[in-house]
């Protein structure tokens, strides 16, 4: 076995040395910040050896000059991906780990239902801390707003956007800010993360979220006959029956330290059921990219130059580290890979470039001005008529950025499964 150090900056590079149950390295640092090392293990044939080794982080001069790094992922719980169906929700990714304080990132979504004003429907902005990979319920909540229908000024319609921006300060404050478009309203709170923020009935919800969560996963082990995890999920179910129980007997302004013990309790659980069902996960991960990676070879196949061949096969070469991984994060990295890289390809083909224009002009109702839409559409009939498809790939990009914001991804990719 040999193992290799290497900046991320790609400014130094230990080379291959054998590994050693005890070894030194020194590490040049650039002046004045924060430096980044990747170590990685190697086989005798110089293959990387998947392993739980995070990415080293050195400081260089003071704190100030380049900020804290975040200790773990800061992530918002969103509706959840049902092509997978891995989870109800999903965790987004706002900060990753060792990101540099202070950071700040906005993005926007769309509502999945209606809120009337006046009445008890909710908006929930719930920010968590951990994993991106993890269930929404194994990791810490640092932030939670409720937005009823009490505190809008007028109905917010389903598919409305809303603008939620994440700013986390040198010392780690959280701010969440939330905009939402339709009213013009802004909601914003500042968050403690050496404070606990999730209220009894919130609490309450993740426990009955998690209970339902874990007897389709049993029921599912079943079906796949895979009662090795069906036995070891039962076992959990105990512990989750408890919870239950225990969480109906909460009360919202108990001041001790219940509700957090019980919460940390719940945590711990939620990560069991997680480890015992990650191999699903990365069994569907998997499944996923060998979809993808088909979908793309066939685009690159047919219209791809040399420079995507090459592309191609250097993330297909990297599968025996990635599918052997512990985390589906890899995965998911290379799913997007060949996402991007087929996306990229079809792009230039006249014929993806006419069928976009075709799909696009479908929904007319859906772009935000009208009448641009209506120049455009015309300008797009024209330049198919002309075999300029120079033009029709600009005209298509003005009509996606005429689409709701939360439509304007799906629209661009030339994945057929995904719609808009």
């Amino acid at each position: 076995m040999f193992y290799q150090i290497t900046r991320e900056d790609k400014g130094y590079d230990s080379g291959r040395k054998p590994l050693a149950h005890r070894f030194s390295e020194d590490l040049p640092l650039i002046k004045n910040s924060y430096n980044f090392f990747n170590f990685t293990i190697l086989d005798s044939k110089n293959n990387a050896v998947e392993t739980d080794v995070e990415l080293i982080g050195i400081a260089q001069g003071k704190y100030t000059v380049a900020g804290q790094p975040l200790p773990h992922d800061i992530c918002l719980e969103i509706d959840g991906d049902l092509e997978l169906e891995i989870n109800s929700t999903k965790l987004d990714l706002f900060f990753k780990k060792n990101d540099i304080l202070p950071t700040k990132r906005s993005r926007i979504y769309p509502l999945h239902k209606s809120i009337i004003k006046n009445s008890a429907d909710k908006i929930l902005i719930n920010v968590l801390e951990g994993p991106q990979y993890a269930m929404p319920q194994a990791n810490q909540c640092i932030g939670y707003i409720e937005i009823d229908g009490n505190m809008v000024s007028r109905d917010i319609l389903r598919g409305t956007e809303i603008e939620i921006t994440l700013e986390m300060s040198e010392s780690r404050d959280l701010k969440v800010i939330v905009d939402i478009l339709m009213s013009e309203q802004q909601f914003s709170t500042v968050f403690n993360l050496s404070q606990r923020h999730l209220p009894v009935t919130k609490l309450q919800d993740e426990v009955n979220t998690l209970n339902q969560k874990l007897e389709k996963e049993i029921e599912e082990a079943v079906d796949r006959e895979d009662y090795e995890t069906a036995d070891e999920l039962t076992l959990l179910k105990r512990k989750v029956n408890d919870l239950v129980i225990n969480a109906n007997n909460l009360i919202s302004d108990d001041v001790t330290d219940k509700k957090f013990q019980f919460e940390d309790n719940k945590r711990k659980i939620a990560q069991e059921i997680d480890n015992a069902t990650k191999d699903k996960k990365l069994s569907i991960l998997k499944s996923r990219y060998f979809e993808e990676k088909n979908w793309c070879k066939e685009i690159v196949d047919e219209n791809g130059n040399d420079s995507d061949h090459k592309n191609f096969e250097e993330i297909v070469g990297r599968e025996q580290i990635f599918l052997n991984a512990i985390t589906p994060l890899k995965i998911i990295e290379a799913i997007e890979a060949l996402l991007d890289l087929g996306t990229s390809i079809l792009w230039r083909t006249p014929a993806f470039l006419e069928a976009r224009f075709n799909r696009l002009i479908e929904k007319p109702q859906l772009f935000n001005d009208q009448e641009q839409a209506k120049s455009l559409m015309e300008a797009g009939n024209l330049a198919i008529g002309n075999r300029n498809f120079d033009r029709l790939k600009e005209i298509n990009w003005g009509l996606i950025n005429l689409l709701p914001k939360n439509a304007q991804r799906s629209a661009q990719t030339g994945n057929g499964k995904i719609g808009f």
